[in-house]
C-alpha cells in the first residue's frame, strides 16, 4: 500500500464521531463529490475501502443504499447513487440555503468545536493526496469547484494551517509543501501514526543529506589537497634537477623528500613520519618555506 492509502486507512480505523461530527464528516465527503445533483451522487476512488466506508456512514445516519451503488473497476472504483429520494435528501440536508442549492462549505453545519476536524478528514478521504515521504513533501485537496477550494483553504487557515492554492487543468488545488505542516494536518485529521512515520523519514532523510554533504566536502577537500601535493612535487623535483638540494637545510630537505615519496598523505600524516615529531602546522610551515626557496632559486637558475 502507498503512504497515502495508509493515512486514509488510519483515519477510517480511528474514526469515532458524535452525531454532529458524523454529519460533518459526511459533509466533507459530499463537498468533494465530482457530481452531486437531485438525480445523482458520484465519487470515484482507487481505494475500494473508502467507498465501502462511505456506504457505512450513510447507513449510520439512516440513509439506506442499495447493494449496487459501488462498482468495482480494474483501477478506479465508483460510488454512484441514482435514487432520487436519497439525492434530494442529501441536497436538502447539506447544500440547501435560502431555498436554493449552493455548492459551498457552510460552517453553519458545524455544531461543536470538533466538527471542522471531522469535515476536513472526510474531505481528505474523498479528495486528498499526500506524497510518499521519501519522494518529498506534498499534501493536497483537489476539486473542480473553485468556491469549495477557496472555502476549504479558509477553513484550514482558521485551524492554524498555512495552506496555498493553485490550479491544475480544470482542478482547483489546496496544498501544503512544508513537512511540519503536513505532519500537523495528518495528526489533526486522525492519522498520527502516519504523521510519525513522515517525521521519522524526514529525520533519516536529513541525516542522509548531512552525511552526503560532509562526504562531498571531505572528498572536495581531499581532491584539493592531492592537487596541491602534486603541484608541490612537480615544483620540488624541478627545483632538485637544477641543484636545489644543496640550498636546503636538512629538515627542509627531509620534508621535501617525504612530500615527493608520499603524494597522497595529508599534512598531519606527513608530520607523523618525521623524526623530530613536528606538528601539522610545522609541516605546513616547512613546505611553504621550500616553495618560497624553490621559486626564488628557479627564477635565478631555471633557463
Amino acid at each position: 500500500m502507498s503512504f497515502c492509502s495508509d493515512c486514509k486507512s488510519e483515519i477510517m480505523e480511528s474514526a469515532q464521531f458524535d452525531n454532529c461530527c458524523l454529519y460533518s464528516h459526511i459533509y466533507g465527503f459530499l463537498s468533494f463529490f465530482p457530481r452531486i445533483s437531485s438525480s445523482e451522487l458520484l465519487l470515484n476512488s482507487e481505494n475500494l475501502e473508502i467507498l465501502e466506508y462511505l456506504v457505512s456512514l450513510f447507513d449510520r445516519i439512516g440513509v439506506q443504499l442499495g447493494d449496487d451503488v459501488i462498482t468495482k473497476g480494474k483501477k478506479i472504483n465508483t460510488f454512484r447513487c441514482t435514487d432520487e429520494n436519497v439525492c434530494e435528501k442529501i441536497l436538502s440536508d447539506f447544500f440547501l440555503s435560502d431555498g436554493r442549492v449552493q455548492m459551498k462549505i457552510s460552517t453553519d453545519h458545524f455544531a461543536c468545536q470538533n466538527c471542522a476536524r471531522s469535515f476536513i478528514s472526510g474531505a481528505f478521504l474523498a479528495a486528498g493526496v499526500v506524497s510518499e515521504p521519501h519522494k518529498g513533501y506534498h499534501l493536497e485537496f483537489s476539486t473542480h469547484r473553485q468556491r469549495i477550494a477557496a472555502d476549504l483553504a479558509e477553513l484550514l487557515k482558521a485551524q492554524g494551517f498555512d495552506v496555498k492554492q493553485s490550479v491544475r487543468g480544470y482542478d482547483s488545488l489546496v496544498y501544503v509543501k512544508d513537512s511540519s505542516q503536513i505532519e500537523d494536518i495528518l495528526t489533526f485529521i486522525g492519522a498520527p501514526v502516519c504523521s510519525m512515520k513522515l517525521m521519522e523519514e524526514k529525520i533519516v532523510r536529513d541525516v542522509r543529506n548531512q552525511v552526503t554533504r560532509r562526504v562531498n566536502c571531505e572528498n572536495a577537500n581531499m581532491s584539493k589537497a592531492v592537487s596541491a601535493a602534486y603541484k608541490d612535487i612537480e615544483l620540488f623535483e624541478r627545483f632538485f634537477r637544477h641543484g636545489g638540494r644543496k640550498v636546503l637545510s636538512n629538515d627542509l630537505l627531509r620534508a621535501a623528500d617525504l612530500r615527493i615519496a608520499n603524494p597522497d598523505l595529508s599534512l598531519g600524516e606527513l608530520a607523523d613520519r618525521t623524526e623530530d615529531g613536528i606538528t601539522k602546522s610545522g609541516m605546513s610551515h616547512r613546505l611553504r618555506k621550500i616553495r618560497e626557496t624553490a621559486n626564488e632559486y628557479l627564477n635565478e637558475h631555471d633557463d
